[in-house]
Formats: structure tokens, sequence, C-alpha cells
């Protein structure tokens, strides 16, 4: 990884709070007019926007003056996309669908060299200032940073009933006590639902789906 992106793992292991932004249009434009915004980081989000290794490589030019780290969100937990976008030096990668601590070891693994990953070498690339510094090799396992970024709301059984999730929305809370905040609800009779309720949210808004009937269908 690069040092910036040691740094911004460094500060969220002493508990600093970070505020930034996701770019979900693959343009240099507007990775540049963002890059002297005062945020702590920037998402490029590879998951759901259209972009590529390519397009986030002119945008990672376009924010290489900026102080904010640079952050990837990836498709899927693959060795092959990790290693794409590591070299081409984004600050830190954003893994979604992580569902157990074994997949956030594999996306561990993806990220080091050998002895403790399976990251590939390559000589002439960016974060390496094309091979103008080679020391990159030295640090990049200690510095690898990722997101894991937690989906379901399933739970092993014995960790249920602990008040996990409540301190989850309560810690959210208080970094917002100045902001407005909007939880977003997926499925009216989910979980969550409730206890947003009961810790004095209020229901703002409810979507509706509807689907055409097949003709003759009652």
């Amino acid at each position: 990884m690069t040092a910036r992106g040691g740094d911004f793992k460094a500060s969220l292991r002493a508990g600093e709070t970070h505020f930034g932004l996701f770019l979900c249009l693959p343009t240099f434009p507007t990775a540049e007019a963002l890059a002297q915004s005062d945020f702590g980081f920037y998402i490029i989000d590879v998951e759901h926007g259209p972009t590529s290794v390519p397009n986030v490589h002119v945008q990672l030019t376009a924010l290489a003056g900026s102080s904010a780290a640079t952050i990837a969100r990836l498709s899927a937990n693959d060795p092959v996309a990790i290693k794409y976008y590591l070299d081409i030096g984004t600050d830190a990668l954003m893994i979604p669908n992580v569902e157990s601590a074994a997949m956030a070891r594999d996306a561990a693994r993806y990220m080091r060299y050998a002895p403790d990953g399976v990251r590939g070498v390559g000589g002439s690339m960016r974060v390496t200032d094309y091979g103008r510094n080679m020391a990159y090799f030295k640090t990049a396992n200690e510095q690898a940073c990722f997101v894991a970024q937690i989906e379901s709301v399933a739970t092993v059984p014995e960790h249920r009933e602990r008040g996990h999730a409540r301190a989850v929305v309560t810690r959210a809370l208080e970094l917002t006590a100045d902001r407005r905040l909007v939880f977003l609800g997926m499925d009216p009779n989910d979980w969550p639902r409730h206890l947003y309720a009961r810790l004095g949210m209020d229901d703002i808004g409810r979507v509706a789906r509807f689907r055409k009937a097949h003709p003759g269908s009652a």
C-alpha cells in the first residue's frame, strides 16, 4: 500500500473519525474538482459505478495532490482485482459482502506479498513510481489497509442478544449528534426497524413496490 494508506490505517486504529465522499462518476474533472476539499477520504465506486482500472488510474492521478486517502470499493473479494487496484496506487480498498472472519483473512492475504500473502509482484507499477521506488516492497504488507463491508445481519447464534447491534447504532448516533442522520431499511418487517424505534427514531417514509399481474391472474 502507499504511505498515505498506512497513515490512514494508523489514524483509524487510533480512533480518529474521518468523513469522506463516494466518487461514482468515472471522470478526471470530478476527482480533480474535489481533490482540495477538506475530506478525509474518497471512495471510488468500482462495485456499482461504470468504471474500470484505467478510469480509476486517471482519477488517482487527479487526486494525487490531495491529503485525503483514496479507497476503491471493489466488486468482490477477488485476488486479481485486488492486485490491479493496489498496483495503480490506491491507498486502501473496500471489500463488499464480507460475511465471516475467514473472508476478511482472505482479503488480507490477497493484499500482502509472500510470506504473509499471495499478492503477485510487479516491477514497473504506478505504486512504485514505475520502478523508481523499490523500497515500497519493504513496507507494503505493514501498510496494507482495507475496509470490510459487512452487509448481512446474520449473526452467529452464540453472539445474539448481547447488544452488539445496539452498540453499533448508538455509536453512529453519537458521532453524528449534530447532523441529520437517515437509516435506510430495505425490508419493512426487518428487525432493525424496531431497534431504531426503541432508540427514539421516527419513521419518515416508506417505499412501495408494485408488480404487474399476468392476464387472467387473480
